[in-house]
Formats: structure tokens, C-alpha cells, sequence
């Protein structure tokens, strides 16, 4: 898509290519989205884990798995 311009991430004056490529744009925007999709995926296996070791019993050893893994599942979408 990007070879026939249909997609094409902004390039900005103080932004390089690649190294062994000077043309080559690098996609720097595509890649943090990527990656922060991936880390939230990866987010609820963590609860599925505390879930299966606790088997709904009121203890706090997930307390900290709340306080940790719900704000950075809102940070890492709202990114």
C-alpha cells in the first residue's frame, strides 16, 4: 500500500531514513502502535493467571496486579 501511496507515514525535516537505504522511510508511527498493541494483549493473561491461582477467594495477593495492570491497560490504549 505504501509503494502506491495510499498509505504513507508523515516525514518529518529532522527525521532520517535508513541508514543503508537514504530513501527508505522508516516507520516509526506503525511500529510504537504495534508494539503497544502488543503489550496490551499481553496484559490479560496476567489476571487470568491471579484468576486461576486464587479461585475466587477474597485475598490480596492480586492487589497489586489491580494497581499495575488496569492504569497501564488505560495508558497503553489512551497512547
Amino acid at each position: 500500500l505504501m509503494h502506491l501511496k495510499e498509505i504513507d507515514e508523515p516525514f518529518e525535516k529532522n527525521q532520517v531514513g535508513s541508514s543503508a537505504m537514504a530513501y527508505k522511510r522508516n516507520p516509526m508511527r506503525s511500529e510504537r502502535i504495534c508494539s503497544l498493541a502488543r503489550f496490551v494483549m499481553s496484559l490479560p493473561i496476567n489476571a487470568a493467571n491471579t484468576h486461576a491461582n486464587q479461585w475466587m477467594e477474597r485475598t490480596l495477593d492480586d492487589s497489586a496486579n489491580r494497581r499495575l495492570v488496569l492504569p497501564q491497560a488505560f495508558l497503553g490504549v489512551d497512547a
